[in-house]
């Protein structure tokens, strides 16, 4: 299963950076976004992919419904686990005096790049 998911996710992700590449469209430009978003649930497919195809048998380790009681957690802690994550890797960054950048998507995306992401992993 894990050999079908990683061909899946690597032959969906060149495919992405082909046609980026064949379109010329780099990633700081608004074309880039549907193309970046298509990358980022790859993974989602191939999970998709492997237990459809060679898993058949595979469940869950958290499923809904022992885990999405009260339904709105299942949004709210991994929404809050990620954004606790991503705070705290700025604080230390910024302690340790890590220069830093500016974002390459627009501030008012970050909220859409955040909510949008799928957060399972295989």
């Amino acid at each position: 299963m894990l050999a079908i998911f990683a061909l899946v996710v690597l032959t969906g992700v060149t495919i992405v950076a082909i046609a980026m590449k064949v379109l010329h469209v780099v990633v700081g430009e608004p074309r880039a976004q549907v193309f970046v978003l298509a990358a980022m649930w790859m993974p989602a497919f191939a999970r998709f992919v492997a237990t459809r195809t060679a898993d058949r048998q595979w469940k869950s380790p958290f499923p809904l419904r022992r885990w999405g009681r009260p339904k709105w957690i299942v949004i709210v802690l991994p929404l809050a686990t990620v954004t606790a994550i991503y705070l705290s890797a700025y604080a230390f960054a910024s302690l340790g005096g890590v220069p830093r950048s500016p974002a390459a998507w627009a501030p008012r995306r970050v909220a859409v790049n955040v909510s949008s992401h799928d957060g399972r992993q295989l």
